[in-house]
């Protein structure tokens, strides 16, 4: 009984050691098994931050790829926008033109003369026959009547200049007035813008006299190459 007292004392003395060291070890573990997770939250929260930086860098990329391609929209809006207008502005001289060209075709029967466009200029072209009797420069009676039906469609214009070129032809003229072609073609265009200005009413800002005496022929027929050309021009 003796002994038996003994261990049972022993014993109870050693048991609150061993739940000491029972519970160390349990924290010592705990206290590991924390900083294994803090370490591991804390990687977590590092590749966290570098994937929301990732993320960030992504976004304003893509913000700015956007941005760069409404800039570009909105460039080709304009563009279209410009063409669009270019085009309808186009049509628009398209038609004023050939309204301008008819009108003055309804002036003129085919042995006056006739007319033709291109690059813009519209051009009338009148036989010198029906203005001037031949190496003169006076208009005839019905040459004026002529100049007096072109002028009343050119009259109205408010976005042309008017050139009045005189042409002979090859053949060569040596008089007390006229001592060459040059003269010739410069004299019968100035009397064109006279009569044009004077006696039709048109702006006489608008209106241009030149003379090229045979150097600008139509073609190898003479009788083409002696005429009047009245150039429409835009302003």
């Amino acid at each position: 009984r003796a002994s038996s007292i003994h261990l049972l004392y022993h014993g109870g003395m050693r048991l609150p050691w061993l739940l000491a060291i029972l519970l160390a070890v349990l924290c010592a573990t705990l206290l590991v098994h924390i900083g294994d997770q803090r370490r591991r939250d804390r990687d977590n929260l590092a590749r966290a931050r570098d994937e929301a930086a990732e993320f960030r860098g992504d976004y304003f990329k893509q913000q700015a790829t956007l941005a760069d391609v409404d800039k570009d929209r909105a460039a080709q809006a304009a563009t279209l926008q410009q063409l669009a207008t270019h085009v309808s502005e186009k049509a628009a001289a398209d038609l004023d033109q050939q309204k301008l060209m008819d009108d003055l075709r309804k002036k003129l029967d085919a042995k006056e003369g006739d007319v033709s466009a291109g690059n813009g200029v519209v051009t009338v072209h009148l036989e010198s026959e029906i203005l001037f009797a031949s190496g003169e420069a006076e208009l005839s009676k019905h040459g004026k009547e002529v100049l007096a039906r072109v002028g009343d469609v050119l009259k109205p214009l408010k976005d042309k200049q008017i050139l009045v070129g005189g042409h002979t032809d090859d053949a060569p003229i040596h008089t007390a007035r006229f001592p060459s072609n040059w003269e010739l073609s410069t004299a019968r265009a100035v009397n064109v813008v006279h009569f044009l200005a004077d006696s039709v009413g048109v702006e006489p800002a608008k209106l241009t006299a030149a003379g090229y005496s045979q150097y600008h022929p139509r073609s190898s027929d003479r009788a083409e190459n002696r005429r009047i050309e009245i150039l429409l021009i835009p302003q």
